[in-house]
């Protein structure tokens, strides 16, 4: 399918940072530019309302894709902005933070954004759900597109010497930038109690600093834990995949997430997962539904895959051990993020059985391929609303 049009992705970080919102963006470009597409990609670090109407007049896009509702939606509020995009269709994508933390603090801004948009793009079935609740009116706008991991190359990481490893260490291995957000300053203070109880218990912190005040308080915790913990502020985009290859265990310690990068990630390496037990985790790793049926296009694949089995709970009993596809903690509760760490960390059999969960569930997920389709799909039918 050929999309030779002029796409314009804004976003909160791309790369050469390595963020979720940057590894999103940059998987966009590829499968755009792929089918014909000209694509560019821009950070919105640092720029101001005058800079994004300077670069829309001198790339003169087709569609503008504004990744983040808040954070890169605010700018199609601009009467600078404005100006320049009032014969442009606009299509919205909205990640966890929007929805989860943005209705709460920018609710207006949400709300403006997504009035303004011609499509607005969701990628996890309960984003989906809480939009068509807050938001009715753009019911008719709102696109889902699912959403399959990417690896841009398999060049050997030596994640495991970084973090001083020995060979029956037993590495979690923790992707984030470092921000609230993302609980690693509290993920740092639970494993030191798991390193204390477990001294063949390793760590590794990969993404760089996006909140410095709390980054700051994150590297000051570091260096209190006598190497057990190791904090790479950049992997390469060409090393991750093997990174989580020779990682034993994933985390996500997350307070809020749409369907999340690093749970997809882990998923299509066959890598168990201890996750926070908020509502897109537990969606993701306790469902084999990825999608929910389209009102725009129902023979599509993407849009096709049914409920296999109910929602079940992520707890260590042996009934459940062979449904799941990773394991949950209550985020508000230390201890219980300390007795499942050693509890992966104890049974490989565990490990081996999520693991082995984790294969499974990803033969059914929604690859590349859909993606694109379903981007393009909302592409055209933003073109389409305008």
């Amino acid at each position: 399918m050929i999309f030779g049009k002029r796409v314009l992705i804004l976003t909160p970080t791309a790369l050469p940072s390595v963020t979720g919102n940057a590894v999103t963006a940059e998987r966009w470009r590829r499968l755009l530019v792929e089918r014909g597409a000209m694509v560019k990609v821009v950070s919105i670090e640092n720029l101001k309302s005058l800079d994004i109407s300077r670069i829309i007049m001198r790339f003169n896009p087709d569609i503008i894709h504004g990744h983040h509702a808040v954070k890169t939606g605010r700018f199609f509020l601009d009467d600078y902005v404005v100006e320049v995009t009032h014969n442009i269709p606009i299509v919205i994508s909205l990640p966890g933070t929007d929805i989860n933390i943005g209705i709460l603090e920018d609710r207006r801004i949400v709300e403006h954004t997504l009035n303004r948009a011609s499509a607005i793009i969701y990628q996890s079935k309960k984003i989906g759900e809480v939009v068509e609740k807050e938001f009715p009116e753009v019911l008719t706008r709102l696109f889902f597109v699912p959403k399959s991991p990417m690896w841009f190359g398999d060049r050997y990481s030596g994640i495991r010497a970084r973090a001083g490893c020995r060979e029956d260490d037993i590495l979690f291995f923790h992707p984030a930038g470092i921000r609230p957000v993302k609980a690693n300053l509290e993920c740092l203070e639970c494993f030191k109690e798991v390193n204390r109880i477990r001294s063949k218990a390793k760590i590794v912190f990969a993404g760089p600093a996006l909140d410095m005040d709390y980054a700051r308080r994150f590297e000051e915790c570091l260096r209190t834990c006598n190497g057990f913990a190791t904090w790479i502020p950049a992997i390469p985009l060409e090393e991750m995949q093997s990174a989580y290859r020779y990682s034993d265990i994933i985390l996500n310690t997350s307070i809020s997430e749409g369907i999340s990068t690093v749970l997809l990630e882990a998923v299509f390496s066959g890598k168990p997962v201890l996750a926070s037990d908020i509502p897109g985790n537990r969606w993701f790793l306790t469902s084999t539904d990825n999608s929910r049926p389209s009102k725009q296009s129902p023979d599509s694949k993407a849009y096709t895959w049914a409920h296999t089995r109910p929602p079940i709970d992520s707890h260590l009993e042996d009934s459940h051990l062979e449904k799941l596809s990773g394991i949950l903690y209550n985020p508000q509760d230390p201890k219980d993020f300390i007795k499942k760490a050693i509890a992966l960390m104890d049974s490989k059999e565990l490990r081996d059985k999520i693991a082995r969960e984790a294969v499974l569930r990803r033969s059914c997920l929604p690859g590349l391929k859909d993606e694109a389709e379903g981007l393009l799909y909302a592409y055209r039918s933003a073109q389409g609303f305008f």
